[in-house]
């Protein structure tokens, strides 16, 4: 499974220096560094998270037009599954409550950040985010196998996992694709 990490911040200086981080210190045994997408607008990484699985979103806390918390609840609610991470240059008590609360949030890290620290913990989450994809893997063979599901809805729920827009494609009534606009 290809790792892919998702990166949201309003600071292209601070999204150029972590995807170099993790292309550099997160090479795999053949070499492969996870794909890195990096966005400063939270607006558009929702659109994406539509298209593609991440394993691990990482947000700024603070920036405008839509907060950290209120991008990872909503990234929370299109892919449940990924590790999601808060960034933060704040140490405020309340903002960290609220994010685990709200948003759901396995991490939170601060700014400016240690490198071996940051990279440990998007390893990890992306660890947790493979046993996830695993276990619901499972789960589907486990559904098949007791006939609660077919072969079909299970073979659905696969490809759904590895390539979410594929799966909805909206139909016209006359059997034509509806292409939202971009």
């Amino acid at each position: 499974m290809k790792q892919q990490i998702m990166i949201v911040d309003d600071e292209v200086n601070i999204l150029n220096a972590m995807k170099r981080l993790i292309s550099y210190s997160m090479k795999s045994d053949d070499g492969q560094a996870p794909v890195v997408e990096v966005f400063s607008e939270p607006h558009l990484a929702l659109r994406r998270l539509e298209e593609m699985h991440f394993g691990v979103i990482i947000s700024d806390y603070k920036m405008p037009g839509m907060s950290g918390v209120e991008f990872l609840a909503a990234a929370r609610e299109i892919q449940p599954d990924s590790f999601r991470m808060i960034l933060s240059g704040y140490a405020d008590l309340n903002a960290i409550v609220a994010a685990v609360n709200v948003a759901g949030i396995q991490r939170f890290a601060a700014k400016p950040w240690v490198d071996h620290e940051l990279i440990s913990a998007i390893s990890e989450g992306l660890k947790i985010y493979e046993l996830s994809m695993e276990n619901r893997a499972l789960l589907n063979e486990l559904q098949l196998a007791k006939g609660g599901a077919s072969p079909h809805d299970a073979e659905l729920k696969r490809f759904e996992l590895q390539e979410p827009a594929l799966t909805r494609i909206n139909f016209a009534p006359d059997g034509s694709i509806i292409m939202d606009d971009l």
